[in-house]
């Protein structure tokens, strides 16, 4: 259904999307009745499983938030080495994408739930998978799977003491969670432990409102996650009071911007500045011009470039001009949700903004989106 509404109405399809998403982390995968919802399970790893399929460069597709679909993936996989068979076994070429992406120190463990796994001893019908789910369906405290985890192979504790330091975070011991980590892991494994316990505790620190303390722990976060992570952070600021905590998401946004050059100088650099443009576009639309102008020359000169390689390949483009089937696909994506949202807050500068772009056709859908969605 996401795809039927994008394909009509691109903006419209993004900013549903994102808001499934939003609402897939906030929701619990199990009743009152502790019994699973395969509804929520099954358009979860669905949705997942879209995002991180390979595309070609002339895939059009629903534009979803990074720091969204992490969450989402980190949440999806937490419940599902915790209480797999409550949930029925989802095929491993399903998760092994999700895990490599989001949560690689959880591929092991993964690999010995899958069914196909016979071999590995660690089959959900086999000895140590009947203890791993017994385990599991309890809901242990963190102090229960570091105690029960000695009684599994050791290649297949550190999943379980990663699950036990997400435990200890819900219980805000961040510290114990970090040195249960340091005890068991090593290496590269370490670092992708503590990376997905840091982005687990951050959106825990978001969920109690403590957001400094949420910001000064993304603040450790690597440079590819901490773009990503802040403007979530302030989305989540804004979120809880739009007024009163206006200034102070704003603040994070312009902290995140300091992070980046004033000029793109890669795709990813391009993407996370839009990224952190949308937001402001919400929160404080000012900003959002201001970041945004600098870049419509570069918008044009890449829209120039990449309109001169596709016609030479043959793709999407007919007498010199970008088709409608690209979407707003025009060597960089331009979300028009984005100036939808500007426009509602200042008609007249977005409207200059939008006559910065030299391809007519880039002018005209973005145009349109506006039409069709009644500014």
């Amino acid at each position: 259904m996401l795809n039927k509404v994008w394909s009509k109405d691109p903006a419209t399809g993004n900013e549903l999307a994102n808001e499934v998403v939003d609402r897939l982390v906030s929701k619990s995968f199990f009743g009152s009745n502790n019994q699973a919802n395969y509804d929520l399970i099954t358009l979860s790893t669905s949705i997942l499983s879209d995002y991180l399929r390979e595309r070609s460069p002339e895939d059009k597709h629903i534009a979803f938030s990074e720091s969204g679909m992490r969450s989402l993936g980190l949440k999806l996989l937490s419940v599902y080495i915790e209480r797999a068979p409550a949930m029925n076994y989802i095929p491993l070429d399903q998760l092994q994408p999700i895990a490599k992406r989001f949560s690689p120190s959880s591929l092991d463990l993964l690999k010995k739930m899958s069914p196909n796994s016979r071999s590995s001893g660690f089959h959900p019908t086999m000895q140590n998978g009947e203890a791993y789910s017994k385990l599991m369906s309890s809901n242990p405290t963190a102090d229960v799977l570091i105690s029960e985890a000695r009684k599994f192979p050791a290649e297949s504790r550190r999943p379980i003491y990663a699950v036990a330091a997400n435990k200890f975070s819900d219980a805000n011991q961040y510290d114990r969670a970090v040195a249960l980590l340091n005890e068991n892991f090593e290496d590269d494994a370490l670092e992708n432990a503590i990376s997905s316990l840091n982005w687990y505790h951050a959106h825990h620190l978001m969920n109690l409102g403590d957001f400094d303390a949420a910001e000064a722990m993304i603040m450790e976060f690597n440079e590819s996650n901490r773009i990503s992570a802040l403007t979530s952070l302030a989305n989540a600021i804004y979120n809880k009071d739009p007024e009163k905590n206006r200034a102070r998401a704003n603040a994070v946004l312009q902290r995140a911007r300091t992070f980046l050059p004033q000029k793109p100088e890669t795709n990813n650099e391009f993407s996370q500045i839009i990224q952190l443009i949308n937001a402001m576009a919400r929160i404080e639309p000012t900003e959002a011009f201001r970041n945004f102008e600098p870049l419509v020359d570069q918008i044009n000169q890449l829209a120039e470039a990449s309109a001169v390689i596709n016609a030479f390949q043959g793709g999407g483009i007919r007498q010199g001009e970008y088709m409608v089937t690209n979407g707003y696909n025009f060597g960089v994506y331009v979300d028009p949700s984005m100036f939808r949202t500007l426009a509602q807050r200042d008609f007249d500068r977005t409207m200059i903004l939008i006559d910065g772009f030299q391809r007519r056709e880039m002018r005209i859908q973005i145009l349109v989106s506006l039409l069709e969605s009644g500014i």
